[in-house]
């Protein structure tokens, strides 16, 4: 990878082709990828993921044909400046954290049928229901396996633009075990267990007991696919000269699968999964559905495709709604790298960067452009003109300062090439759907312009 570096901003680029980059990009065709609304958005997740959706639902069908029947309004030409709001002031400090410096990955979501606030410890228990359900199909489990699985349900106060705003709320899903030798021998006995039972350890790492260590390096313990434990009931036949004669797997007499889980000092499991749903400023949307509707248009999810997979499942079966991946393009990149860009901060934690992908063959180049971020607040500012508000003009013109700047010193054209992700000390976005939020004043300005990205996929 090589760095080069301007003097007017700090910029680099890196290649991974070095010798072809330069040659490939001003050979291309000049198409201006990031002021083009039209341009094709890029799915931001797995279509693997979208096959385990469900289609649209009588009931959404309806709703779908009531939004047809309503006027069509394009992406506004301007936007303010993200803001700090006052209902955020609300919001628990600790659950705020939680949310900041983690990916998520992006989807829009139609409206909820009969959704309650009131009735989310019910919700707790039947999704958790379901999830056990849908992992022990067609096998035979371990005693007691249901009681690990562990789903919550709590609402983010605050998160909101108005107070018309329906309440965001939060899912988590792990798993939960007993945490001290009495809690796990109190646990064992309400399923009447009279085998002897020795003290928890670990078996796989640098903490592993000895034994387990000796049993998995033996020629006859060593596993199919590795040495690790990776399933409960595990089984190691010792013969009595101390010596292993077979590891029989967790599939094998017994049937029992059941994935291991390392002892946890917290006593409340480890989250596997965390998924959230928030409106910011949805008045949009909120005015075109009735009552019977919860409208919460943006989803965020962090953890395994499979399991953001079964938790939607569950979710457009009993609310009637429809996930779809939310589609990021670089037009909607370059408006990000505006607002952004335009937020007064205290202090800066990243520096602003771009990347641009070259779509040549065999394999394609990316193009990574970082800026300090006071010199890309200095550049906003010589062209913003209208306080507390971002303009398409401006948007253009801010981009293309950047792009003619790096021409300038690389003589390659960014407008031949396509913008994949932006990042800044606000958020930073990539058009998979990736998105990551870093700075908690602007948590709300953030979540408005992805709530509006949403609403508009959905209609």
């Amino acid at each position: 990878m090589e760095k080069v570096e301007s003097g007017f901003l700090p910029s680099q680029i890196s290649r991974e082709k070095s010798n072809d980059a330069v040659s490939v990009c001003s050979e291309l065709q000049t198409m201006d990828s990031y002021a083009t609304p039209e341009s094709t958005p890029r799915r931001s997740a797995s279509s693997r993921l979208k096959d385990h959706f469900i289609g649209a639902t009588p009931l959404q069908k309806r709703l779908e044909s009531v939004r047809k029947l309503t006027s069509f309004v394009p992406p506004s030409p301007q936007r303010k400046i993200p803001q700090c709001s006052q209902l955020q002031e609300d919001v628990d400090p600790q659950k705020v954290a939680f949310l900041l410096h983690k990916q998520w990955t992006l989807y829009s979501l139609t409206p909820l049928y009969k959704f309650s606030y009131t009735n989310l410890k019910e919700y707790s228990k039947f999704l958790s229901a379901f999830i056990v359900a849908e992992k022990q199909k067609g096998l035979a489990v371990e005693v007691g396996e249901d009681l690990n699985i562990k789903v919550i349900f709590s609402t983010l106060l605050g998160m909101k633009g108005t107070q018309r705003d329906p309440d965001a709320f939060l899912v988590q899903f792990g798993r939960q075990e007993p945490g001290t030798n009495a809690e796990i021998k109190e646990y064992a006995a309400g399923y009447n267990v009279k085998f002897d039972m020795y003290s928890k350890i670990f078996v796989n790492g640098d903490d592993a007991h000895p034994l387990w260590k000796w049993m998995k390096t033996h020629p006859k313990g060593r596993g199919i696919l590795g040495n690790a434990i990776k399933w409960n009931f595990t089984k190691f036949l010792i013969d009595k000269n101390g010596c292993v004669v077979k590891r029989y797997g967790p599939m094998e007499e017994p049937q029992i699968l059941s994935k291991s889980q390392l002892p946890s000092e917290n006593r409340e499991g480890k989250v596997l999964w965390t998924g959230w749903f928030c409106c910011i400023f949805g008045d949009s949307l909120l005015e075109t559905v009735s009552e019977d509707f919860t409208c919460l248009p943006l989803f965020l999810a962090n953890g395994a495709e499979t399991n953001t997979a079964l938790i939607g499942t569950w979710f457009q079966k009993t609310f009637d709604c429809h996930f779809s991946p939310l589609a990021i393009n670089a037009f909607n990149l370059s408006w990000m790298a505006a607002m952004w860009t335009a937020c007064k901060m205290d202090h800066y934690v990243a520096t602003t960067e771009f990347l641009w992908s070259v779509p040549c063959s065999p394999q394609s180049l990316d193009i990574s452009y970082a800026i300090h971020p006071e010199d890309a607040k200095a550049l906003w500012d010589s062209v913003h003109k209208v306080p507390g508000e971002v303009t398409q003009e401006e948007v253009d013109l801010f981009m293309d300062c950047l792009c003619s700047h790096f021409h300038r010193h690389f003589k390659i054209h960014l407008s031949a090439t396509r913008l994949v992700r932006v990042s800044t000390s606000v958020a930073s976005a990539h058009t998979n759907g990736k998105i990551k939020i870093l700075c908690h004043k602007y948590l709300i300005g953030v979540l408005a312009y992805l709530t509006e990205l949403a609403i508009f996929q959905i209609e």
